[in-house]
């Protein structure tokens, strides 16, 4: 027989309205404590209480889901953010909703997004990156609903990652370790031959601070290490040619496959990682790479992401959070 919220609150020992209000997470909760807040949860869990997900959603006109149109997930960046961010979520009331695809382009990430709006999320957090991605129709449609990550132009509520901190971090090591000559090396699409917005900064910062940069690019996703690692053995006769003495990646997995395909001879030249995902940081030897904390990124997208949903109105001023890179040595 199913549990109703009369039989909870009777067994707590408070009004049913105080456990309507707690189960079905009205927001007046503040109101009550933590002790009473415990209590009820705890009998409801104990009676098995299961909350009727469609009648919230009818009285409350909210489905206490959030988009997030995702990178590829076999990205090791990607799943971390995307199960820290779940997490988050749940124990706000919130579940996730995961529009995840292979691709990064306009036209993918149109239709990621449009899976998103037909769900009636109540808010979305959509990753882009690079410049030529378009913002759809759809976006547009649920105006002060959408957060950016990564990095946007325009919008109501935005967390960037400060991409061009990490890589002036990045080309500042670099001199003062003496290297003159360096690599970039990362994906590049045979649909999409532009380069990406992280080597074009890597670039542009590197002769900035009297460095000649050489790209050396695999075909591919930024996710494929199988890719990038057949490739790095071609990248690394290129570090040969041109007498380079270090290589950045664009990602972590670009550095992951320049460190599988390593030649012995080329052992005494660092590769420098970008992102800091769990793998690449428990590599052994250790090396230099970039590291964005996923726990300021998702508490900062939530914190944006709830003030979306739960505001009928965009808001008259910009919301913006900035993450900042770790540079770890």
């Amino acid at each position: 027989m199913k549990v109703t919220l009369k039989q909870v609150a009777q067994a707590a020992g408070v009004h049913y309205s105080t456990v309507a209000s707690i189960l079905n997470n009205a927001r007046g909760n503040s109101r009550f404590s933590e002790q009473t807040l415990h209590r009820v949860k705890s009998v409801a869990q104990q009676l098995g209480y299961v909350a009727n997900l469609d009648a919230q959603r009818l009285k409350t006109n909210r489905t206490m889901t959030i988009g997030f149109a995702a990178g590829d997930i076999r990205n090791p960046f990607f799943a971390e953010l995307s199960i820290a961010l779940e997490a988050k979520l749940l124990t706000l009331g919130y579940e996730l909703l995961l529009a995840s695809h292979a691709q990064s382009n306009p036209v993918e990430d149109a239709q990621r997004i449009q899976k998103l709006v037909g769900r009636s999320v109540d808010a979305m957090i959509v990753w882009t990156e690079e410049q030529d991605t378009i913002t759809p129709q759809q976006i547009q449609q649920q105006r002060g609903k959408v957060v950016w990550l990564g990095w946007c132009e325009g919008g109501c509520y935005q967390v960037h990652l400060d991409v061009q901190a990490g890589l002036k971090q990045v080309a500042q090591h670099l001199v003062s370790e003496g290297h003159q000559s360096v690599g970039f090396y990362g994906p590049q699409s045979f649909a999409h031959p532009t380069p990406t917005r992280r080597q074009v900064l890597f670039e542009m910062i590197a002769k900035h601070h009297q460095l000649h940069p050489i790209s050396l690019l695999h075909t591919g996703q930024s996710w494929d290490i199988q890719t990038a690692t057949r490739c790095g053995k071609q990248a690394w006769q290129a570090v040969k040619q041109n007498g380079l003495t270090a290589v950045v990646a664009y990602n972590d997995v670009a550095a992951m496959g320049l460190l599988l395909s390593r030649p012995a001879k080329s052992k005494s030249i660092p590769v420098i990682g970008f992102d800091g995902t769990p793998l690449l940081k428990s590599w052994q030897p250790a090396i230099t790479y970039v590291s964005f904390s996923i726990d300021q990124m998702v508490d900062a997208v939530t914190e944006l992401a709830l003030h979306a949903a739960q505001n009928k109105r965009p808001p008259r001023k910009q919301y913006l959070h900035q993450i900042e890179p770790l540079l770890v040595v």
